[in-house]
């Protein structure tokens, strides 16, 4: 129930400043692979038309969950002036989570997860979208 209200706020603060950007299909309400393929299919169209060349980049990400390293998603949340209170808590919320690992049988001791958001949860899908938020900046150019 708090996972949901402070990712319903997070994504309030994310949308009232424009952060996540229009590119971005996955995880995103209203959004999925066919308004992404779409919005793809009628931008190329326009550029054929207009005798433009065109690239296009698309990424998917291994493990890209387990990738989040803590700092760098604070880090970020403070750059975007996030409120510090949802910082707080997101912290908290990442800090000090266990885990098992289970193959066959056996199970392994549990362990600190170092970095990471947990996948299944509200909350995961969110903060790995405000890590990867300003990539598609990074990938525009008009030189290529």
């Amino acid at each position: 129930m708090c996972e949901h209200e402070v990712n319903v706020s997070l994504l309030a603060f994310l949308r009232e400043r424009g952060i996540l950007p229009p590119e971005q299909h996955g995880f995103r309400h209203g959004k999925s692979v066919t308004t992404n393929l779409v919005s793809f299919v009628d931008l190329i169209t326009k550029l054929i038309d207009s005798n433009i060349p065109a690239d296009a980049v698309y990424f998917d990400f291994e493990k890209a969950f387990d990738k989040v390293k803590h700092s760098i998603l604070a880090r970020k949340l403070k750059t975007l002036h996030c409120p510090a209170y949802l910082i707080n808590w997101i912290i908290d919320f990442l800090s000090h989570r266990l885990a098992q690992v289970q193959v066959g049988d056996c199970i392994s001791p549990p362990f600190t997860t170092p970095s990471g958001v947990p996948q299944g949860t509200v909350l995961g899908p969110t903060l790995f979208l405000i890590m990867i938020s300003d990539l598609p900046a990074f990938c525009k150019t008009d030189n290529v």
